[in-house]
């Protein structure tokens, strides 16, 4: 996976003073990983206040891959940060991937002398 450098900026000025590879990134107030059940009760809680209909956690993903498609990301940046094979975003998210077909065409032939 590969972060952005804003991605990066963050957690390094988040980073504490002594890492070891098993320290976690993210930490509750006790210093502890962020338990996802404990979490939970926030996030639900937080969908009820906006008048969101409740979902879980991992909707997110979905929430990240539609915007990421729909605003046309290279696919194979999405296959890094998402940790999921082309093949299965298409499968999933195939309607939220613009039809470019026109005008990459246009692009490619654009400079040929050739008329589309």
């Amino acid at each position: 996976m590969q972060f952005t450098s804003e991605t990066t900026a963050l957690l390094k000025s988040i980073m504490p003073l002594h890492v070891e590879p098993d320290t976690p990134v993210f930490t509750n107030v006790d210093g502890e990983p962020i338990e996802p059940k404990v979490f939970s009760t926030h996030w639900y809680n937080c969908l009820r206040a906006l008048g969101i209909r409740t979902r879980g956690l991992y909707c997110t993903k979905d929430t990240f891959c539609s915007l990421a498609l729909t605003r046309g990301v290279i696919p194979s940046w999405l296959e890094q940060q998402t940790g999921v094979a082309w093949a299965t975003l298409k499968k999933h998210y195939a309607k939220y991937i613009p039809d470019q077909s026109r005008d990459e065409f246009e692009v490619m032939m654009r400079g040929s002398g050739l008329t589309v």
